[in-house]
C-alpha cells in the first residue's frame, strides 16, 4: 500500500475511534441517567408501598370503628326498646292504680 493510503486509513481509523469514544460517552451518560431513574423509581415505589401500608392500617381501624359504632347503635336501640316497654308497662300500672283509686274513692 502506498503511504498516502496508509495515512488515509489511519486517519479514517482515528476518526472512527473518536466517533466510538463519543458514542461510548453518550452510552455511559445514558446508563448513568437510567441508574438514577431506577433509583428514583425504587424510592418512589418504597414510599408508595409505605403509604399503602399506612392506608390499609387506617382502613382496618376505620372498619373496626364502624363495627363498634354499629354494635353501639344496636345496643342503644335495644336499650331504647326496653325503656319504651318499661314506660308502657309503667303507664299501664299507673292507669290501673288510678282506676283502683277512683273505684276506692267511689266506694267511700
Amino acid at each position: 500500500e502506498s503511504e498516502a493510503t496508509q495515512i488515509d486509513n489511519a486517519e479514517s481509523a482515528e476518526a472512527e475511534i473518536q466517533d466510538l469514544r463519543v458514542e461510548l460517552d453518550e452510552t455511559l451518560s445514558l446508563i448513568a441517567k437510567l441508574k438514577n431513574e431506577v433509583s428514583h423509581c425504587k424510592k418512589s415505589e418504597s414510599q408508595a408501598l409505605e403509604i399503602v401500608a399506612k392506608t390499609q392500617m387506617q382502613l382496618e381501624a376505620a372498619n373496626k370503628m364502624v363495627e363498634s359504632l354499629q354494635l353501639e347503635g344496636m345496643n342503644a336501640s335495644e336499650a331504647y326498646r326496653n325503656s319504651t316497654l318499661e314506660l308502657e308497662k309503667s303507664r299501664s300500672q299507673v292507669k290501673s292504680l288510678e282506676e283502683l283509686v277512683s273505684k276506692l274513692q267511689d266506694d267511700l
